[in-house]
């Protein structure tokens, strides 16, 4: 029988593990994090100029400009943190309450603004999000290139400036890290903790039901852990009981249990369509010369095809699964607005593109082509031309 005395040291080591782990993925993502809100608010600062310089008079442009890091879908998230859902109208419970709801619970406490709140916990979440996608690739790869090629993708991939506005991305990525950094390790009680949060932080948060899936189907040399059935069978259902709180309180308030999925399934917001038709309508019009926006679209897809594959052979299958997930969900819509973003939300395609990052040449290519298509497409967003 193991004594006190023999556990305190076995205690003591894993907490310096822990803590050596923690350091080393700080100092591996606090450049790449600050680096992502640097070029993001200078797109913001390079906007307004274009706007108050008067080179760009769109009133899309003067509103997009004006709202900065809290335009676009941050405004919802600004105005239900502020308000409440019954203020906000029937259309804002298409945007998960876990995001907002902190922020709300956070002014309460503190009585800060709504919108410094928002803004402060979105790139807190970023940061969280990095260090753990750096954990979870060591864990993974064993890789220090890889891993460190993940934290910079992570913060200046080209849709990664909605990790610095108010969005719910920063968040969502975290806890769907998080999620897979307790499945990979089968410690369920966790995971399913974090499951259950993504399940109330985004739409898609239920998808995360079929990698732990997977996860707890997958063999195991640890003979006890048949004996962990009931953790298993949580962290499985985790994410749809997260999903399903959130719909049984809007059936009590409002009466309409999927009230969320159907106003973001009409057609003003997501919509709902074959895919092949989709992209074929998107190709159409690119052949044509017209729809030039939509077919814009089109080269991200081709790219997240080819990592969906990358990740299906060199990740282990729960990866794969999420991110083939998620993309289905995304080309679901009838149109393609956003569509970068539900892929970079896509984690497993970020591991999937920093496997190809090893060599430090290309590493520095592929930063500088990213950090440049970031701003490029910050810009766009805050002068109203891109729906992010």
């Amino acid at each position: 029988m193991t004594t006190r005395t023999q556990r305190q040291p076995i205690l003591s080591e894993w907490t310096d593990r822990h803590r050596l782990g923690l350091r080393a993925s700080f100092d591996a993502s606090w450049l790449p994090w600050l680096c992502g809100r640097v070029l993001t608010l200078l797109a913001l600062v390079v906007a307004k100029e274009l706007v108050h310089s008067g080179q760009v008079v769109d009133p899309k442009a003067i509103a997009g400009s004006t709202a900065g890091l809290l335009g676009s879908d941050a405004g919802w998230y600004q105005a239900i943190a502020s308000g409440g859902y019954h203020h906000s109208g029937v259309a804002a419970l298409r945007f998960f309450p876990f995001y907002p709801g902190a922020a709300h619970l956070i002014h309460e406490v503190t009585l800060l603004p709504v919108s410094v709140i928002l803004v402060t916990l979105t790139s807190l979440f970023a940061l969280a999000s990095t260090m753990l996608a750096h954990r979870l690739a060591m864990f993974e790869f064993g890789d220090v290139r890889i891993a460190r090629a993940i934290t910079w993708l992570i913060n200046l991939a080209p849709p990664a400036f909605v990790m610095v506005m108010g969005y719910a991305e920063g968040l969502f990525m975290a806890l769907g890290l998080a999620t897979f950094f307790y499945l990979r390790r089968r410690q369920w009680w966790w995971a399913a903790v974090f499951a259950f949060l993504a399940g109330m932080t985004r739409p898609t948060g239920i998808v995360l039901v079929l990698p732990a899936l997977v996860e707890v189907l997958r063999p195991s040399f640890r003979v006890p852990d048949w004996k962990n059935g009931l953790a298993r069978i949580i962290a499985v259902v985790a994410p749809a009981a997260g999903t399903a709180a959130y719909l049984i309180w809007v059936q009590a308030e409002f009466h309409d249990f999927l009230a969320p999925y159907r106003y973001q399934l009409q057609g003003s917001h997501h919509g709902l369509a074959d895919p092949l038709v989709t992209v074929a309508h998107a190709l159409t019009g690119a052949l044509h010369g017209s729809h030039l926006g939509t077919a814009l679209h089109l080269p991200w897809i081709a790219g997240t095809l080819v990592l969906l594959v990358v990740a299906f052979r060199r990740l282990p299958a729960s990866y794969g699964l999420l991110a083939a997930a998620a993309m289905a969900v995304a080309l679901s819509g009838s149109n393609l607005d956003s569509y970068e973003r539900y892929a970079f939300a896509a984690f497993p395609l970020l591991f999937a593109a920093a496997t190809f990052m090893r060599s430090t040449r290309v590493m520095t290519a592929v930063i500088a082509v990213c950090a440049a298509g970031m701003t490029g497409y910050t810009v766009l967003t805050f002068l109203g031309a891109y729906v992010p």
